[in-house]
């Protein structure tokens, strides 16, 4: 009986343990576009703003996103345009970036108990331009981009699991749109792409 009184703590300590090692988060990708070459435009400055402005209730879910794509796509600018000019402003505004939930039809009764659905559709869309201004701030020359992802989240998943499937998805679109806007650019700015 002492020797289990002894090794009780030790156990109970095991096992605390273990519980916190299963209730860590699981890791989200980090979505970064830092190491990738970056713009250079033959401008003075850059301004990144967003004029889109979340509703916050559905059918839209990105405030539950624990980075919404709309700073995603601002942090984006900042991380791949540069400016080695020296007159004129590159713009960058962030126009959309909604994230739509749609339920998914759900099979009911006893084959319905035994199947893994689809719990809802979700749609990221990210949308922005970037324009050249010149010194006295008229506009000179624009591009712009827009790309849409779906994916299919299915039932049951924790809060955490769902915090991942969001980062994913989001990973998904950004790179997507990356990809879009480099090319937007490339075409329409390529005055200014030094």
């Amino acid at each position: 009986m002492r020797r289990f009184a002894r090794t009780l703590p030790a156990m109970v300590c095991v096992l605390f343990l273990a519980a916190c090692a299963a209730y860590q988060t699981t890791p989200r990708p980090e979505i970064t576009y830092a190491h990738k070459s970056p713009i250079s435009l033959n401008v003075r400055s850059l301004v990144v703003q967003s004029s889109y402005q979340a509703p916050g209730q559905p059918p839209n879910v990105e405030h539950r996103f624990a980075i919404p794509p709309a700073t995603i796509v601002e942090r984006w600018a900042h991380e791949r345009l540069r400016t080695i000019g020296t007159s004129g402003t590159a713009l960058f505004t962030v126009l959309s970036a909604p994230v739509t939930a749609q339920p998914m039809p759900v099979t009911k009764g006893f084959v319905g108990a035994f199947r893994i659905e689809s719990e809802e559709k979700l749609t990221i869309t990210l949308e922005a331009q970037l324009e050249i201004l010149d010194e006295s701030g008229k506009r000179v020359r624009l591009a712009s981009t827009r790309v849409t992802k779906s994916r299919e989240m299915e039932e049951g998943l924790t809060a955490d699991e769902k915090q991942l499937f969001w980062a994913e998805l989001t990973k998904l679109a950004m790179d997507s749109f990356d990809t879009e806007m480099e090319r937007a650019i490339q075409q329409y700015l390529s005055e200014w792409v030094l």
